[in-house]
């Protein structure tokens, strides 16, 4: 008899036949898990797994584009939406563009920039809760124009500078227009107002708390006094069923829809100057444009400013109210402030002054005739435009300021004004240009 070598394989496959079945259904499965991953490795590549594919397989863009056409209505064709190049060019920001998120197509992601933080933010406006531009209006009657600086025949008054304003602005967005109307504002002014467009202009008649303490403010001229009042778009009282508002002043003109603004990370942002070479200018921002949340915790602390500054200025210690809110805003949001371009806030120039050099408060060289260059590159003019002295330089901006004006004085401003010829800033151009803004789709 022939000696068998023990061999352990052997005698565990004869002794155990259902194990080599599940070896069998094993392998068998292995082989088709692995045809099944090389088929289809293009999309797990394209997940969120943050892998790499090799050469040669889907990448990660193609597929995400691929996976878009599958789950997202085709979309009309649009003009590009470009980041606003001369920040770029000053800020020197990253040329790379933006992520691309996947969106439905009646949203907008929209995207601003903070100039001080070097970042970019995206939001959908109105998403997050009820979000708009506010305006505050007292002493309606009264000229707009301070003596000294008004010409003999500007006879405008502040209502008539918030209507063009906000008759300009409601053509723009279709974000809540909320004005917050002191309540010595006339009846008549109210109705005229809240008829610019039913249902997107809001009206809320108030009494704001300036008027308990007027006696005890003191201020350097005195069309700043009811500049306090603006103070009252913080008043949850008022704004707290808002999650954030860009506050304007009647006097501001809008180009272009700024909805993205509100953007901005924060519960404050204004505009910063920069110098020629882009660099952030360690100076106050103006107060006519700024982004806020409404907060009772922030309106009192600025209320306790205005209180003890008046109490200062009675017992001789300096004058902390002197120039109306905007001191105050600077003070209390220095170092806790979003910074945002010129872009929002193009405060003008002296064409005596600057002509030839680029101005701080607009980021434009100062030459005779600067609408060209302020429609493209510009999204709110800030500044008197019945004054002689901003109309001749902007005479095509005047121009369109002038036919958001109350009917009634529609013909006499432009009886007083001179005739203006369109140059590059044509009515076809003002309509594109004044729908543009900075968005992801």
């Amino acid at each position: 008899m022939r000696d068998v070598k023990p061999c352990w394989m052997r005698d565990l496959l004869r002794g155990a036949p259902s194990t080599i079945r599940a070896l069998r259904w094993t392998v068998l499965a292995l082989l088709f898990f692995s045809a099944h991953i090389v088929q289809v490795e293009g999309v797990i590549f394209g997940s969120n797994s943050g892998m790499t594919p090799v050469q040669g397989r889907t990448s990660k863009k193609a597929t995400v584009k691929r996976v878009a056409a599958r789950t997202t209505p085709s979309k009309p064709k649009t003009a590009p939406h470009v980041f606003d190049r001369e920040l770029q060019v000053e800020t020197n920001f990253s040329t790379s563009p933006p992520s691309q998120p996947l969106i439905d197509i009646n949203q907008r992601v929209l995207a601003v920039d903070d100039i001080c933080k070097r970042k970019r933010s995206t939001c959908t406006p109105g998403a997050r809760g009820r979000e708009g531009y506010v305006f505050f209006l007292s002493n309606s009657t009264n000229l707009a124009v301070p003596d000294g600086q008004r010409d003999s025949d500007d006879h405008l008054t502040y209502f008539d500078y918030l209507h063009a304003a906000v008759n300009r602005l409601q053509s723009l967005t279709n974000l809540t227009i909320l004005i917050l109307l002191s309540d010595d504002v006339p009846e008549q002014h109210r109705t005229a107002l809240a008829s610019l467009s039913p249902g997107q202009v809001e009206i809320r008649v108030i009494t704001p708390a300036y008027k308990q303490i007027a006696q005890g403010l003191h201020t350097n001229r005195a069309y700043h006094l009811h500049s306090f009042g603006k103070l009252e778009v913080f008043n949850t009282e008022w704004t707290g069923d808002f999650v954030k508002l860009i506050s304007l002043d009647p006097d501001t003109f809008v180009l272009k829809n700024v909805d993205e603004a509100l953007c901005v990370p924060g519960g404050f942002a204004a505009v910063k100057r920069q110098d020629a070479r882009g660099k952030v200018m360690d100076t106050g921002f103006n107060s006519g444009f700024f982004v806020l949340r409404p907060s009772k915790e922030l309106y009192d602390a600025l209320w306790k400013s205005v209180k003890s500054g008046a109490s200062r200025h009675n017992q001789g210690k300096g004058n902390t109210n002197w120039f109306g809110e905007q001191p105050l805003l600077n003070a209390h949001f220095k170092n806790r402030m979003g910074c945002l371009s010129v872009n929002y806030n193009c405060l003008g120039f002296n064409l005596e002054r600057d002509k030839g050099v680029k101005s701080q408060k607009c980021g434009i060289v100062a030459t005779s005739n600067n609408d060209g260059e302020i429609w493209e590159k510009r999204k709110i003019v800030h500044a008197k435009l019945s004054t002689r002295k901003i109309f001749t330089i902007m005479p095509t901006v005047a121009a369109e300021w002038r036919k958001q004006l109350p009917p009634a004085v529609i013909s006499r401003e432009e009886a007083r004004l001179p005739r203006v010829q369109n140059n590059t800033a044509s009515e076809a151009s003002f309509k594109e240009r004044s729908e543009m803004h900075v968005e992801i789709a």
